[in-house]
Formats: structure tokens, C-alpha cells, sequence
């Protein structure tokens, strides 16, 4: 077998189930003008992806059994209610289980969350995630989010909570407000990220650094992301959307050609098989990239390394460092990269 065909064979297989979710952001509009928001979404953003290409990957994802979940985002989905439905009905019909989110605008009362919500549940939605912080609150009462969270215990539904902060923010009098419909629904607390809206309103002070870069490692989920723009990346990371580690746009190509490149990507089978040390020790003894001595968490530190700008700098030691890796395995060849 030739020496290039090993390689993208051993990839392949290597990663065959690694990425069970599809996320599609379907859009950048939305009711709020968070602070800290990575796509900077507003009321009067039109970026949007085609929903019948939407509706094409979804069906073609029904004969690729290791994608078992289909998740619609934004901006805020449910501002296109009926679309955000029969997608969720089209993946369902698919045989996927479907996720979403929502900041909860659109729950003004108890009644009409358990309405919409006991739909979406029978229309496939087996898990709901309520995006509420300091900055939604602004712009979305904190009673609305309550509803949305009663209506979820009472119907089952698998429900989080995103919240997402600063430095020294304190957030625990709106996590008071959303106590006593909580119920065991977990608040995931999320360090806010230098990128988008965030990386113009705060200062560099302002963003919890706490972690040394050698130490960090790539903790990727098993999701791949289509954006608004219809750019495909290997996470749903808040710094990927500003690095070069999209793979190709889903209106020039298929989800199987999509995952092709996906799985045989050389820079991302080094980010899910390498800690982040030897190349950070690289980085600082081989180019004038400055590494902060310390990092949010690592996908800080990838948004860094893969930005437009780096990236050209990384790229020997990536060629060099996927050929050792796949050398100790017994298969050679250079980066696809």
C-alpha cells in the first residue's frame, strides 16, 4: 500500500467514532447584545446558514451510525422557532438524538415554556442547555429562565445551565435567583475567553488565567461544528471560529467528504494525542510567539498557536511531530496538513 494512503488509513481508523455530535450555528441573530459574546450576536446580524443545506447533511447523516447526536445553536435558535422544530423532527426521523439552546427569552410565562418545551421533547430534543450570566440578564429576566427550568423538571427533559464569567465576577446572588428551580439541573460555570466581544470589552486583567500552558491538553469533545458561514471546525470552542482549523465550508462539500478531512487532519490528530509541553517548548525556543506564563485553559492557548498569523511558524514542528508519532505505530508519511 502506498506510504500516503497508510497514513490517511491509519488516521482514519484511529479516529473512526470520534465525532458523534453535529452542531450547526444556525445563525448570528439574536435578542441580546452580550458583552461577552464570541460571534458579537445582535438583534440586526443576518448571517445565517441555508436550511435546506442544513436539511441535506442531516439526512445524509442517517447512514453514518457513529454520528448519534444533532445539535442547533446560534445566536438564539428559538428566534426561528418553527425552523428550529422541523429541524429537530428531520434529525429525530434520522434516528439522532437532538440538543439545543436557548437563553430563555421566549418563556415568558410557566405555561408557554411547557408548551414549546413537552414539543421539542417530542420532536427528538433529549437535552436543553439555558444560557444565563450577568450579561444575559440584561437582556433576558432571570423569571423566564426559571420557567424554562420548571417546565424541564416537570416533563423530564434533560436540562444545564451555561454561565459564563469573568475574573472576581460575583455571580452568586443570580445563581440565588435560579435556586429554587434548579432541582438538580447543573450550573456549568464557564471562564470567559479573550475572543469576540470579550476580547474588546475586558481588559487582559480581567480574564482568569490560571493555568500553566506546558501542563494543558486538548479535552475535545466529540462534536464537529458548522458555523453561521457554513466553515466546519473539529469543536465547538469559542477561540476555534478564529483559528485556521476549519477544514472546508458545507456548501462545497459533502458530510462525508466533511468528515474525511475531519478524521485526516494531522494537526488535529496532534492536539488529541500530545499534551501541549513539548510544543510550547518549541514555540518559545523556535519563534517570537509569546506565550502568556499563564492561559485560561487550553483552547486559549490553540487559538493562539492557530491563528493565521502563528500557524505558518508551527508548522515544521506539526510536520515533524506527526511524522514521529505515526513512525512509533509503524506508519510513515508526512503532514496532511
Amino acid at each position: 500500500m502506498h506510504i500516503k494512503m497508510k497514513l490517511r488509513k491509519y488516521i482514519r481508523d484511529y479516529n473512526m467514532c470520534i465525532y458523534k455530535n453535529m452542531v450547526f450555528v444556525l445563525h448570528k441573530k439574536c435578542n441580546a447584545s452580550c458583552a461577552m459574546c464570541c460571534f458579537e450576536s445582535n438583534p440586526e446580524s443576518v448571517e445565517r446558514l441555508d436550511i435546506n443545506r442544513i436539511r441535506k447533511y442531516v439526512i445524509e447523516s442517517k447512514e453514518i451510525s457513529c454520528i448519534t447526536d444533532v445539535s442547533f445553536t446560534g445566536g438564539e435558535p428559538f428566534l426561528e422557532y418553527r425552523k428550529l422544530l422541523d429541524l429537530c423532527a428531520l434529525a429525530k426521523d434520522c434516528g439522532k438524538r437532538v440538543r439545543t439552546i436557548t437563553n430563555g427569552y421566549w418563556a415568558a410565562s410557566y405555561n408557554k415554556a411547557l408548551d414549546r418545551l413537552s414539543e421539542l421533547k417530542e420532536n427528538g430534543v433529549v437535552k436543553l442547555t439555558v444560557s444565563h450570566d450577568n450579561y444575559h440578564s440584561k437582556y433576558v429576566e432571570t423569571e423566564c429562565v426559571n420557567n424554562v427550568l420548571k417546565a424541564c423538571n416537570e416533563i423530564g427533559l434533560n436540562c444545564d445551565v451555561s454561565l459564563v464569567k469573568i475574573k472576581n465576577e460575583k455571580i452568586g446572588d443570580l445563581i440565588d435567583k435560579m435556586a429554587e428551580d434548579l432541582n438538580n439541573i447543573p450550573v456549568n460555570i464557564i471562564p470567559c475567553l479573550p475572543v469576540g466581544g470579550a476580547s474588546k470589552t475586558f481588559s487582559l486583567d480581567d480574564f482568569d488565567r490560571k493555568v500553566t500552558p506546558g501542563k494543558t491538553r486538548c479535552h475535545y469533545g466529540s462534536s464537529f461544528v458548522v458555523s453561521y458561514d457554513g466553515n466546519i471546525y473539529p469543536c465547538c470552542s469559542q477561540t476555534i471560529f478564529d483559528s485556521v482549523l476549519n477544514v472546508g465550508n458545507f456548501y462545497d462539500i459533502n458530510l462525508h467528504s466533511a468528515l474525511y478531512k475531519l478524521k485526516n487532519n494531522s494537526a488535529l490528530y496532534l492536539l488529541r494525542n500530545e499534551c501541549m509541553g513539548d510544543f510550547v517548548l518549541w514555540v518559545k525556543e523556535n519563534t517570537d510567539i509569546k506565550i502568556p506564563s499563564k492561559v485560561v485553559n487550553v483552547c486559549e492557548l490553540c487559538g493562539l498557536l492557530f491563528s493565521p498569523s502563528n500557524v505558518i511558524k508551527t508548522k515544521k514542528y506539526i510536520d515533524e511531530r506527526i511524522g514521529f508519532l505515526l513512525s512509533k505505530r509503524g506508519v510513515y508519511g508526512g503532514s496532511s496538513f
